[in-house]
């Protein structure tokens, strides 16, 4: 092959290299259409290719000048292989846009590292122009890239941290469902311990009321229609108090736990969750939401004065 074949080869490989990248942009365009920067760089990289044909007669007339230390025939041919093996892996697998991304700007890098448009030269200043433009487009795209991969870590993380604060959310009202059960089950125990007690049987039907409205409820999380005001204690508050409810219950049926025992540790229990305003953590928009929210509340502090009002008898009474 001669040196001017070898050229004229090495010129049309670029363009196809160009066109391969702008076949890469047109797909991904497809896929992620809502990033307008895929289009531009489609465009971009098949104006590119046109460019560069339009100097091949200025390579074969030997007006266009190389310096073929930094690329071959058979490393752009590589290059353009990669680059159609990416594509059609990602048509059949896709891709992570994070990957698309990172593959995008190797691409470009590749291009200005191996000085692909520094390479060659003309004394002609319009060819120069078109070699100059190449060069600063790449460098461009490459700029283009950064940014756009700044962006997306940006949202990423922005959703990491969303994701992270619904599955808090989730946790903690899974958690105040098994907690409302549990109280269900020892309210249960104290009716079977102390049948004359008609009020066990009322409050074990509102706890089961409530474990049924928490699980109504957990699902709107994920479709951000509940927020959350997130202490790191909040988890563990209902957990310490899941913790209690069950040792008490082991002690419901021994010899020595007496009525006022029951009605001072129900009294308790209510009133720890007033205190700490547990379901007073969310909060939603939606009216079913919100009004579920606030009878949870209320319930409670009437289950409290409940227990308070029977207890402060008892003691009256006993004294």
């Amino acid at each position: 092959m001669s040196n001017k074949e070898e050229n004229f080869e090495i010129i049309e490989l670029l363009a196809f290299h160009e066109e391969a990248i702008g076949n890469l942009y047109s797909v991904l365009k497809v896929y992620f259409h809502e990033m307008e920067i895929w289009e531009f760089l489609s465009n971009e990289e098949f104006k590119h290719a046109e460019w560069i044909r339009s100097i091949l007669d200025n390579v074969v007339e030997g007006s266009v000048q190389f310096d073929k230390r930094y690329f071959s025939i058979d490393n752009i041919s590589k290059s353009i292989e990669s680059i159609v093996d990416f594509r059609l892996k990602f048509e059949k697998k896709g891709a992570k846009l994070s990957e698309v991304i990172d593959f995008a700007k190797s691409l470009e890098n590749s291009i200005i590292e191996r000085k692909m448009f520094d390479s060659f030269w003309s004394d002609l200043k319009g060819i120069q122009k078109v070699l100059d433009d190449l060069k600063a487009d790449t460098e461009s795209h490459k700029v283009t890239l950064d940014i756009e991969l700044d962006k997306l870590l940006e949202i990423h993380k922005s959703k990491e941290e969303e994701r992270k604060e619904i599955d808090k959310g989730l946790i903690l009202l899974g958690y105040h469902a098994e907690h409302e059960r549990m109280i269900s089950q020892l309210y249960s125990y104290y009716r079977k311990k102390f049948p004359k007690e008609g009020v066990w049987l009322f409050l074990v039907e509102e706890e089961k009321k409530h474990e049924a409205w928490i699980k109504q409820i957990i699902i709107k999380i994920n479709e951000g229609k509940i927020k959350f005001d997130h202490r790191d204690s909040s988890i563990e508050d209902v957990k310490i108090s899941l913790q209690n409810v069950k040792d008490e219950m082991a002690k419901v049926f021994t010899d020595e736990y007496v009525l006022n025992t029951a009605y001072s540790f129900a009294f308790v229990l209510e009133n720890s969750i007033i205190e700490k305003d547990l379901f007073k953590l969310f909060e939603s928009d939606d009216p079913i939401i919100a009004e579920i929210l606030k009878n949870l509340s209320n319930d409670t502090k009437k289950h409290r004065d409940i227990m308070n009002s029977i207890r402060v008898k008892n003691i009256i009474n006993f004294d």
